[in-house]
């Protein structure tokens, strides 16, 4: 198992399809991911990160998802980060709007992030 960060490990950030599809992280990403971890002090459970595109479709991703790697587009920019605390999930927003992620997703269990361009910038809920 190879540590892509001080705390993530390629296993946990790696598509969970089951094979060796190739899916792999965005390196930009797994700084600012862990800049936010450290500024946080607490550990994240990773639900989900780099999905390739028949995974990203059997779990309902949408086609230009930022999970998605693959060599044409680059690696994944996105992680689900479980989440059941209101506290912590008030945190884990504040922190990663103020540390630059443009796209944060709400849900009951966790939070979407991904460092999709500024323009594009967007919050929503599941």
């Amino acid at each position: 198992m190879k540590i892509l960060t001080k705390n993530f490990s390629e296993k946990e950030m790696s598509c969970k399809c089951g094979t060796d599809c190739g899916a792999f992280m965005d390196s930009a990403f797994m700084w600012n991911l862990q800049i936010l971890r450290t500024f946080m002090a607490v550990p994240f459970t990773i639900n989900s990160a780099a999905r390739c595109p028949k995974y990203n479709k059997a779990v309902g991703g949408v086609p230009d998802s930022m999970h998605l790697s693959d060599k044409k587009i680059g690696g994944a920019r996105a992680c689900d980060i479980s989440c059941t605390d209101s506290l912590f999930r008030f945190e884990l927003v504040k922190e990663s709007m103020r540390l630059g992620f443009c796209g944060i997703g709400v849900a009951k269990t966790f939070i979407h992030i991904d460092t999709r361009p500024k323009e594009q910038s967007k919050m929503w809920t599941y």
